[in-house]
This record gives C-alpha cells, structure tokens and sequence, in this order.
C-alpha cells in the first residue's frame, strides 16, 4: 500500500510540474511573440521617419537653392549700390526679398513619437546638426525681418551707407550659414539610407 500510494504521489506532483512548465512556457512564448511584434512596428515607424525627413530635406534643399540665388543677388546689388550712393542719398532694399522658410515638421514628428529612438545613431547625431543649424538660421532670418520693420537703425531709406553696410552685414553671414547648410543637406542625401535590422520570419 504504501509503495502504491507513493507512486501515485510522484505520478501527481511529475503532472503537476508539467502542467506548470507548460503555462510557463506558454506565456514565455506569448511574451516573446508580443515583444517581436513591437519591435516589427518600431522599425517600420523608423523606417517611416527616416523617409520622410529625407523628403523633407530634399526639399528644403531646393528650397535653399532658390533662397541662396536672392541673397546673392541682393548681396551684389548692394555691393554696387555701395559704390553709387552718398551719405543721404534714399534707396529702396526691399523690393523683391524672399528670406523664404524651410520645413523641420518631418524632424519634429519623428522626435514627438519616439521614432528617433528605433534610428540609427549616428544619423541621429547628423540629423540633430542639419535641425540645429537650420533652427538658427530660421531665428537669424525672423530677426532680420523684425529689423526691417521696427528698427530705424537698420532700414533707413535715407541713410543709404549706413543701412547698405547693415544689410551687406547681414547678407554675408547668412549666405555663410546657407552654404554650410546646404553642405550637411548633401551630405546627408548621398549617404545610403541607415536601414533598419528586419526581424527573423
């Protein structure tokens, strides 16, 4: 009686230890197959973000081209009308200004929903410059225009040299941080998109 009871005692508890072997390992599986599906929709939302900001660039980078044509225009127009006017003669800068704007609104998406963080390293670190210096360039180019409209001091009509060397001031740093600019945008655009590890099927 006594072996029998034993035996059934091991029957029992070698039952018992499957049983819960076999929910542990069910909800390791579970787990497991949840955190592959997360880390699926993590590299298409980087993958998407990526693509988009690359687009985005793109078109700031064209956008830039354009910008920097007026600038250097207005920059030669100045430089001549430097060798032309005197002291009081009036002039009229405005006409035909196009600061114009460039987009982060890729940039800014892909930073609120977290995507940045399933991206590549180093192009984050490439990345973070371009917006950088882009947001500084924006800031320069905001100030220029409040200039223009509330301070004397910089956009006089009726004192030519003074408000010529203001602008010709401000037309020589700019076109200098457009170049940059426009530097990292290429740089950025010839490198091979910084592809994603896709999981194992």
């Amino acid at each position: 009686m006594p072996s029998r009871r034993a035996s059934k005692n091991d029957l029992s508890m070698t039952k018992v230890i499957v049983e819960i072997f076999s929910v542990v390992l069910a909800v390791m599986l579970a787990l497991g197959a949840n955190e592959w599906r997360q880390k699926r929709a993590d590299q298409r939302l980087a993958r998407i973000a990526v693509q988009n900001i690359r687009e985005e660039i793109l078109q700031n980078r064209d956008q830039l081209i354009r910008i920097q044509e007026n600038h250097r225009n207005f920059l030669a127009r100045i430089d001549t009308l430097l060798l032309q006017v005197h002291g009081e003669d009036e002039i009229v800068l405005n006409r035909g200004l196009a600061l114009g704007s460039l987009s982060s609104t890729a940039w800014n998406t892909a930073t609120i929903t977290q995507a940045t963080i399933h991206m590549d390293f180093q192009m984050i670190s490439q990345l973070s410059k371009i917006y950088e210096l882009q947001e500084t360039y924006s800031e320069m180019a905001d100030d220029f225009m409040l200039k223009i409209i509330y301070s004397s001091e910089f956009y006089d009509e009726t004192k030519a040299r003074e408000t010529l060397r203001s602008w010709s001031s401000f037309f020589n740093a700019i076109l200098g941080i457009e170049s940059a600019l426009f530097e990292q945008y290429n740089t950025f655009l010839q490198e091979p998109i910084h592809r994603q590890d896709e999981p194992e099927e």
